[in-house]
């Protein structure tokens, strides 16, 4: 599949005519919610166009949360039953216009392990009992950075076939969400993660998500490098 004529000059650009063509695929439902994307070759060999080109294009759609990058899996179709989610529980802006901010996200570690004493008070269980836990570092364009711990009993990590946790999605209904957050002094291993000086200020996070019965789902735990962002609520 070509996009007109490369020769000629045209008002949009190649990147934009590609992302016009994904865009619609993933309208009607010629790429499916939850379907990977080609890779970047195929993309290539299709639109006749470069990787740069093919590369540009999926970063716009990934912006506009159409699609979304999982770490080691590959760029996958979002599902819209979950944006509404995700869009609430996002709750780190920037600047004074309270800009939402597209984080990129690396999974340092994924594994089973006993739960403590604070993670089995928040999901309801017992002390000791497994969880599946993910920590990540996100980072955005304005410089923010997140250090992030998610714990979700391992029935329901095994449901999500482990790290998908780390991307907002749920196998239950989303009910309640608890949220909270502090102001602390970064510690030795969250300031080696977040690349910054032990010590300096940092926002605590930590966010309860309730399935539609009230049965906790997953716990998270964050601490906000800002760098100009801050953590917003309104009152609607």
């Amino acid at each position: 599949m070509e996009l007109g004529n490369k020769s000629a000059i045209v008002k949009q650009t190649l990147y934009d005519q590609v992302y016009k063509v994904l865009a619609e695929r993933i309208a009607d439902g010629r790429l499916p919610q939850n379907s990977y994307l080609p890779n970047e070759f195929e993309l290539s060999r299709q639109f006749n166009v470069s990787i740069g080109t093919i590369r540009k294009a999926v970063e716009m759609l990934v912006q506009d949360r159409l699609l979304i990058r999982q770490q080691g899996r590959g760029t996958m179709v979002c599902d819209k039953r979950w944006l509404d989610v995700r869009e609430k529980t996002n709750r780190i802006r920037h600047g004074a216009a309270a800009q939402i901010l597209n984080w990129q996200r690396h999974i340092v570690e994924s594994s089973d392990m006993p739960a403590s004493e604070d993670v089995a008070a928040r999901l309801r269980i017992r002390r000791d009992e497994e969880v599946h836990h993910v920590r990540s570092i996100c980072t955005s364009a304005c410089g923010s950075k997140i250090v992030e711990d998610i714990y979700v009993p391992v029935e329901l990590a095994d449901a999500l076939a482990g790290e998908r946790i780390a991307q907002d999605r749920f196998v239950r209904p989303v009910g309640r969400v608890e949220e909270a957050c502090i102001a602390v002094l970064a510690s030795e291993s969250a300031a080696k993660l977040l690349q910054i000086a032990e010590g300096g200020p940092l926002l605590k996070m930590l966010r309860v998500v309730h399935d539609k019965d009230g049965a906790p789902m997953e716990y998270r735990v964050a601490y906000l490098q800002a760098n100009g962002s801050f953590f917003y609520t309104s009152i609607d």
